[in-house]
């Protein structure tokens, strides 16, 4: 279980580093690629660490090994639901940790930048009742992070 920040506003925040895909168009585990000697996975959930939020790490069960070694069994959900790609690890988080607002970062998401990051946290501390916020990258709006504490996604039914 993942530990409880002392700050009020993020008591209810759980960062999660998706780590479970199957790296296809990379040949390799993202997350494990090293950057400046360190895992992907750990860089990225260290961005969230210094921000006083505990992390998780989503993992398919045919990484549980390899990710064994950077991680602890408590850092690590493993995919348990039916759904492909990235919402099999968002909802499989959900339901491990009902209660909590998820802050989801992508393993490789290696550029999100501490400014950006804290001017989201900034925003939740605000109050505001948004389901998601997102990026602009070029011409492209992305979807970036999903605070599922009021979205459909409670209900059973597809966040929009």
């Amino acid at each position: 279980m993942p530990v409880i920040p002392k700050d009020d506003a993020l008591r209810k925040l759980l960062g999660l580093v998706l780590c479970g895909g199957e790296s296809r168009r990379m040949g390799r585990d993202k997350g494990l690629m090293l950057k400046d000697g360190v895992p992907w996975a750990l860089q990225m959930g260290e961005k969230m660490t210094r921000l006083g939020i505990p992390v998780v790490y989503s993992v398919n069960s045919g990484q549980r090994i390899a990710y064994s070694a950077i991680l602890s069994e408590e850092q690590m959900v493993f995919d348990s639901t039916s759904l492909a790609g990235p919402l099999n690890g968002l909802f499989t988080a959900h339901r491990c940790y009902p209660d909590r607002d998820i802050v989801l970062l992508a393993c490789d998401m290696l550029d999100m930048d501490m400014t950006t990051l804290e001017s989201l946290i900034a925003r939740y501390r605000q109050g505001g009742d948004y389901e998601f916020y997102a990026y602009e990258e070029g011409a492209w709006l992305q979807p970036f992070w999903r605070d599922i504490h009021g979205c459909r996604a409670r209900q059973g039914r597809g966040a929009g």
